[in-house]
């Protein structure tokens, strides 16, 4: 299978595991390292073609192989705006999602969820703090 062999994690709708800073390259050449004959495009959140740059949440890869195709969202964790980083847009994202004033979806909602409980608390977004702060670095595994 072309996602085991990447050594990313996968579910039905996302790709996780991807550390910050990768480059569309680096993704690219994981699934092709193994598989020489897979297609893999990946697009932006506002599906335009990304062949080069840095990943971000939001970002959606394709993988063709044999007839088959899947499409998943790449999630960062900490990085609910989707510009690959944590910074304190993604801190004020995060609490106003907890509190109720806007609703993070998709990718971005995942990308909050820090220590991967399957909820938003207040331990997301201290996570977040501590990554801004240079304290902790928000594991992606």
């Amino acid at each position: 299978d072309v996602l085991k062999a990447s050594g990313y994690k996968y579910d039905t709708k996302y790709l996780t595991n991807i550390t910050f800073g990768t480059s569309v390259n680096t993704v690219t050449n994981k699934f092709i390292s193994k598989y020489p004959t897979v297609t893999v495009n990946i697009t932006d959140r506002n599906n335009k073609n990304k062949a080069s740059g840095t990943i971000f949440t939001g970002d959606k890869v394709t993988i063709s192989s044999n007839g088959n195709t899947k499409t998943l969202e790449i999630v960062i964790y900490g990085d609910t705006n989707g510009d690959g980083k944590i910074s304190g847009i993604d801190l004020l994202n995060t609490q106003k999602h907890i509190l109720g004033k806007t609703k993070l979806q998709n990718s971005y909602l995942k990308a909050a969820d820090t220590n991967k409980d399957g909820k938003i608390s207040g331990i997301d977004l201290l996570n977040m703090q501590k990554h801004v702060l240079g304290k902790l670095i928000i594991s992606q595994n």
